[in-house]
């Protein structure tokens, strides 16, 4: 009897040890599981894949965390995406699949020749922090901060994607490791902003200011890097060579500055400048690419907008390759990213990599189109009559995350490589159209990056993207090997921390980094 209890004694004490062990273990996951889906709650909320949290090649996601050569991903932001009807900030960016977010604009001053703010409220006044943090309100943000985010949070668009990518407020909370390893660019210029660009022309005190001015307010504002937006230098034998100095000055005097920071010793890391170009070959034929070169470190090809109202018949507006039945009345049938990709290889002897392929989170519409008799496909290169879009305030336009077409038909041309959705009129002999890029548009062209070893993609703009499970970046991002995510921003070295507080002891960022 003795022997038995003992025995009984035995298995309960080893019953408790293995509950102990295994409330240990549980519990423990428990509590990661529990921080985890508060950060996929909040993607999710936006209708974003579960999948997309991971950085791991070997999840499927396409990534390589481990891969300093891979491609980039780049992403530009409006500063007027705040506002009505769009109401998107910069915490809506999903930035796990993001290398560069480009912010969009600075503009030139005409009159000094200063790069300035083109919206100072959404810039840098905008108090954001009751947006960011309400929808992180599933977070328990006091167990993550032990001060008050909103003394680290600088204000404006430009403060809260600075906070993003400088602070672990995304890592903090659930985040994959390096979800804040992308850069910020300041975009300078726009197509709104064209014309004053021409007064950096006659006047050398003016260009001077300019570069002056833009390299001061990257820093001030703690970009990354510039990105120069000028659309578009005319064949006038003055503005191709003002662009040229423009840029060679721009690096020149980023070169400075990384001196000065980091004085005579080695340093790998430095201040990125890009410029955004056409991809059609008349506008960019006479412009001094091969001689810039050597100053840029991307090229970003904007490889959309093929067509638009001033078309003369209903086109592609981001076709891989040129359509095999291109109406050849039309002028812009030749526009292609493949044909402006090969323009400036072959002709520019531009190197592949530093050649990013743009594609537009948005469709262009065409309205009252005749439809042919033979195929309701058959609506590309025939009459329309004015334009169409379903995005506010913008004509002809409409956002990705709006197509395809409600009550309309879902078309992949796979010869172009171009999405497009159709609605038949009432009396089916006219319909409404819209061209744009979709998923199966960013495999190919993910497919295509790789196999031309191009440096890799950006989109215009994020507010246009969907998050809702049919996401372009994700598409793209799934395609390609390796994404060149492992390079925190430069902001994060201690030199640049200092010189910044030397120079600009009471600046916009210098209460974040003292806190």
């Amino acid at each position: 009897m003795a022997s038995f209890l003992y025995c009984v004694r035995k298995f309960l004490v080893a019953v408790c040890v293995i509950a102990i062990i295994l409330e240990a273990i549980f519990t423990g996951r428990i509590r990661t599981s529990t921080k985890m889906s508060a950060f996929q709650e909040y993607f999710n909320s936006l209708g974003k894949s579960n999948s997309m949290l991971s950085t791991n090649r070997e999840a499927g996601t396409g990534l390589s965390p481990d891969n300093k050569s891979g491609f980039v991903t780049g992403m530009y932001y409006s500063n007027w995406s705040p506002y009505a009807a769009r109401k998107h900030f910069p915490h809506d960016i999903d930035f796990r699949k993001l290398t560069h977010i480009y912010y969009a604009f600075l503009v030139v001053n005409s009159e000094t020749g200063e790069c300035q703010l083109s919206d100072e409220w959404s810039d840098v006044q905008m108090d954001l922090y009751k947006q960011m943090i309400s929808s992180f309100k599933k977070l328990d943000l006091r167990a993550h901060f032990p001060t008050d985010p909103k003394k680290k949070l600088p204000l404006g668009c430009i403060g809260e994607l600075f906070f993003l990518k400088y602070s672990d407020f995304l890592v903090r909370n659930g985040g994959s490791a390096g979800v804040n390893n992308f850069k910020t660019i300041m975009s300078v210029g726009g197509w709104s902003n064209r014309e004053a660009f021409t007064s950096l022309v006659e006047s050398p005190t003016k260009l001077e200011a300019f570069v002056d001015s833009c390299v001061k307010k990257m820093f001030e504002y703690g970009f990354d890097g510039i990105d120069i937006d000028w659309e578009f230098p005319k064949n006038d034998a003055k503005e191709p060579n003002v662009y040229l100095s423009m840029l060679k000055s721009l690096r020149e005097r980023l070169d400075l500055l990384e001196s000065h920071i980091f004085g005579s010793k080695d340093h790998e890391r430095h201040f990125t400048l890009t410029s955004a170009i056409s991809a059609d070959e008349e506008v960019i034929k006479y412009l001094p690419l091969q001689e810039a070169d050597r100053y840029v470190d991307y090229w970003n090809l904007m490889a959309y907008d093929f067509s638009g109202a001033w078309s003369a018949q209903t086109a592609y507006q981001s076709n891989l390759y040129s359509p095999v039945n291109a109406n050849k009345r039309d002028t812009n049938n030749k526009n292609s990213a493949d044909n402006a990709v090969r323009f400036l290889t072959d002709g520019f002897k531009l190197a592949p990599k530093k050649i990013v392929l743009g594609m537009p989170a948005y469709g262009r519409g065409f309205k009252d189109v005749e439809v042919s008799h033979k195929s309701i496909q058959n609506v590309i290169g025939q009459p329309f009559q004015g334009v169409s879009g379903l995005s506010e305030g913008e004509s002809g336009i409409s956002l990705y995350k709006q197509l395809p077409l409600k009550g309309g038909m879902e078309f992949f041309d796979r010869n172009a490589v171009s999405a497009y959705s159709v609605k038949l009129s009432h009396n089916k002999k006219q319909a409404e159209l819209m061209v744009y890029d979709n998923v199966d548009s960013m495999i190919q062209k993910a497919r295509y990056v790789e196999k031309n070893h191009l440096g890799g993609g950006f989109w215009w703009e994020s507010c246009g993207e969907d998050y809702k499970g049919k996401s372009l970046v994700g598409a793209f991002t799934n395609e390609i090997k390796y994404l060149n995510k492992t390079e925190p921003t430069i902001y994060s070295l201690p030199e640049v921390v200092q010189y910044y507080l030397k120079l600009h002891p009471g600046g916009f960022l210098a209460s974040t980094f003292q806190n």
